[in-house]
């Protein structure tokens, strides 16, 4: 743990959520503003949630929720502004990392005074999170290629039968039409 620093800090941060339906995207962002009130060497000393609103439909915006597995669903968006104080800079990157706001602004002491060791720890900490994150996206990365890859090998493998089945077909085609015309052929020998 991180030591504190000598004096609280105050920051301004906002948190957003985006998804559907807009009961769930109000419910999600109460639900962090709680989580973030009990976090250890954080309080809150204002907040304010915002209703969510539809996400307008544009072209951009389509093409986005669609390829983040939305489809055709109306998506909202909601935000709560949070002003908080803070024990130490550990607290303040605790809650930048975990609930990642999307806008984060100091406020007081207007100057901020770190101990080169105090200033070590918190780097050291913000790199090993940093090193967890590029663990998991590089655990992902190799997982999705290896799914790709058997993907790739189970059209491949399907389409291979679908050309097999096809061909059996045809052959057979050929064969009840090589036969029809073999018996037509005798029958026209037949009666001459």
């Amino acid at each position: 743990m991180l030591g504190k620093s000598p004096d609280k800090i105050r920051a301004v941060f906002i948190i957003e959520v985006l998804g559907c339906p807009a009961e769930h995207v109000k419910e999600a962002i109460e639900k962090f503003v709680n989580q973030i009130e009990k976090e250890q060497g954080v309080k809150i000393v204002e907040k304010k949630v915002h209703e969510p609103k539809e996400i307008e439909e544009n072209t951009e915006n389509k093409e986005r929720i669609k390829n983040q597995g939305f489809g055709d669903q109306k998506l909202f968006v909601t935000f709560a502004e949070i002003e908080a104080e803070f024990e130490s800079m550990n607290n303040v990157l605790f809650i930048a990392f975990k609930y990642m706001p999307s806008n984060f602004e100091i406020i007081s002491p207007e100057n901020l005074t770190l101990k080169n060791n105090y200033f070590n720890e918190l780097i050291s900490g913000v790199l090993l999170r940093l090193h967890k994150y590029d663990e998991i996206a590089k655990t992902l990365m190799l997982e999705r290629e290896m799914m790709e890859k058997q993907l790739r090998c189970l059209i491949a493998e399907r389409n291979e039968k679908k050309a097999i089945s096809e061909n059996l077909e045809n052959n057979d085609l050929e064969d009840k039409s090589n036969k029809n015309t073999k018996q037509k052929n005798k029958k026209t020998k037949k009666n001459k």
